[in-house]
């Protein structure tokens, strides 16, 4: 079961909520995007099956990593958070395209 719904508020994607998967994910080293998306598909299908549109995902500490099938960026006292790729969040296109045309700060963000 999932647990902690929230709303996405502002931007495209407003309106529609995520969950926390409560899964502890493990990502690729390095944050390497690979053909191996399993947990991924699964922490989605978990989400869509509680009626939301995505899943975020935590590694065993609590750090998010980023989202089943997207990138995350959070708004936080002002300033735009995205996951750090230190802690292993994907370095996919939309996310480098954000970063390279925002200003957006890499972060461990806790749960």
């Amino acid at each position: 079961m999932l647990e902690e719904e929230c709303e996405v508020t502002g931007g495209p994607g407003a309106g529609e909520s995520v969950v926390c998967s409560p899964v502890a994910h493990a990502p690729a080293p390095g944050g390497w995007k690979t053909g191996n998306y399993w947990a991924n598909i699964r922490a989605l299908a978990a989400a869509r099956e509680s009626g939301a549109r995505e899943a975020l995902l935590f590694d065993a500490e609590g750090i998010l990593l980023g989202c089943a099938c997207a990138s995350v960026f959070v708004q936080m006292d002002g300033a735009w958070l995205t996951p750090a790729r230190a802690v292993g969040a994907r370095d996919g296109v939309v996310r480098q395209w954000v970063l390279s045309r925002l200003e957006v700060e890499e972060a461990r963000l806790r749960r």
